[in-house]
């Protein structure tokens, strides 16, 4: 009886070591993880932040190149569209709205707009040759 008694008390000491010794491992991996976890996490606010700092940088640079661009653009296509809307008023006495049509005439028909001006009728052959000889274009 006694040997059993030593024999129990034994085997209780060894299970509560071992069962100490499991909880231990499970804490261990438990902190391991809260620890990834906390590693993920700066990660991706570090991302996330990266990613706004790109994204300010393209919208910025988006916006520099919508300022440049029309400043390039505009002034040669604005001289010659007021040179040839110019020209046509003073030359063949056409009205704005006359303009206006020919151009959406033009633009729906995918053409020039001195091909759609003579094909209106609105100029002769005559000042479509001397126009496209000024190289006045829409």
């Amino acid at each position: 009886m006694v040997i059993t008694l030593i024999f129990l008390m034994l085997a209780t000491l060894v299970t509560i070591f071992l069962c100490k010794k499991i909880s231990r491992n499970f804490d261990r991996k438990n902190e391991l993880l809260v620890n990834r976890e906390k590693l993920l996490y700066s990660e991706q606010e570090e991302l996330r932040t990266q990613r706004r700092n790109l994204k300010r940088k393209l919208e910025e640079l988006k916006r520099d190149a919508i300022k440049q661009a029309p400043e390039i653009e505009k002034p040669t296509k604005k001289s010659a569209t007021e040179k040839l809307k110019a020209w046509l008023e003073k030359k063949q006495n056409i009205d704005p709205n006359q303009y206006l049509a020919a151009s959406q005439f033009a633009n729906e028909k995918n053409m020039n707009l001195l091909s759609a001006l003579l094909t209106l009728n609105m100029i002769n052959i005559q000042a479509y040759e001397e126009a496209q000889k000024l190289n006045l274009k829409d």
